[in-house]
């Protein structure tokens, strides 16, 4: 009774509002026809045969008007799963599953880590501290079976500007460290790199910032301290994870960048970026360690922090492993993975990029 009620109040509503039948916020099935309808991420072709030989009215204004209907039974309405095509796009620090229809074909991944974070600067001087690393960036298109296919995935933040806390592994004094990080899922990231000599009474040994949560974030830049005041390096960035079943792809953080504390004409050590070291390959991945931090300018009459190492990175062998700034994105104007900049005399410094990660379904 409720149904064909329903079925008469749609029947009246389209002779008087047929514009609105026509928008986004509802469609019209007419009797024997097939709509696709993908609303909400949502897709399905309905298909009008009901008895009654009326036009089907389909309110899709809400998600939670349109899962009220695809989720109802009605007699002589079927309902056939469709592919939501269309791109999905999620932020730093948004995790969740994507699971796609049968239907669907193909999908296009793209994945950016977290840019590293400049380190922090006090005292003034020509010199500034040490910029933060960029971030990785993987492309990987599955051009059939994807369809019923689920992806988990893990967006990275980018490296926090004056991040405290126990970085990866230090590297070798005056050149910073080389410690970067493998590609492999629940590592902390790259090494911290340790400040060069310093002037007589000065505290030269760094130690680094924590490197942001995730697989191959980026290790973080070195901490100095004349003894009265500590400078914290900058905190790497965190890496971009999706996983599917037998697959997976990590885009790593950059490094963090030195910091720098009292008066001096030379910079910080800026923290090495993502991805940039020599690429290896299985029979069904490749992989690529991040770069190291650039050397430390010469001590001068300042103290100056290592750069942390950039993360590593890991995709199906098929997949393309670059380094932000790539085509499209260009550091100048996106934000996107892209480091912070060193600066000079600021406490907190720029925070790096946060990352993203995007699905192109077909």
């Amino acid at each position: 009774m409720k149904q064909t009620l329903f079925l008469s109040f749609v029947t009246v509503f389209s002779l008087f509002h047929p514009q609105n039948l026509q928008a986004a916020t509802s469609y019209q099935v007419n009797f024997g026809a097939t709509v696709k309808i993908n609303e909400f991420g949502v897709c399905y072709d309905v298909t009008n045969n009901h008895a009654s030989g009326l036009a089907l009215f389909v309110p899709t204004n809400s998600a939670a008007e349109w899962a009220a209907f695809y989720g109802a039974t009605t007699p002589g309405v079927t309902k056939g799963e469709c592919c939501a095509t269309g791109t999905y796009t999620y932020t730093a620090g948004q995790s969740g599953t994507l699971t796609l229809a049968t239907g669907c074909s193909s999908v296009v991944i793209e994945a950016i880590g977290g840019g590293g974070s400049a380190g922090a600067e006090s005292g003034g001087g020509t010199g500034k501290a040490g910029g933060g690393g960029n971030a990785g960036y993987i492309t990987y298109t599955m051009a059939s079976g994807a369809g019923g296919m689920s992806f988990s995935y893990n967006v990275a933040q980018g490296g926090q500007g004056a991040a405290g806390g126990t970085g990866g592994t230090d590297g070798t004094a005056s050149n910073g460290g080389s410690s970067a990080a493998t590609a492999t899922t629940g590592t902390t990231g790259g090494g911290s790199r340790t400040p060069g000599s310093a002037v007589a009474g000065y505290n030269g040994n760094g130690t680094g910032g924590s490197g942001s949560a995730g697989a191959s974030g980026g290790g973080s830049g070195g901490t100095v301290s004349n003894g009265a005041t500590t400078i914290r390096g900058g905190g790497g960035g965190g890496a971009s994870v999706i996983s599917w079943s037998g697959g997976l792809i990590v885009a790593g953080g950059g490094g963090g960048g030195g910091g720098k504390v009292l008066n001096g004409s030379n910079n910080a050590s800026t923290g090495g970026s993502a991805c940039t070291g020599t690429q290896t390959t299985t029979a069904s991945t490749r992989s690529a360690p991040g770069g190291n931090a650039t050397a430390n300018g010469a001590s001068g009459n300042a103290s100056l922090g290592g750069g942390g190492a950039g993360g590593g990175c890991i995709a199906p062998l098929a997949a393309t492993i670059a380094t932000i700034p790539t085509a499209g994105y260009t550091c100048a104007t996106v934000s996107l993975g892209c480091p912070g900049v060193g600066t000079n005399n600021v406490a907190t410094p720029p925070s790096g990029g946060g990352g993203q990660i995007k699905f192109t379904v077909n």
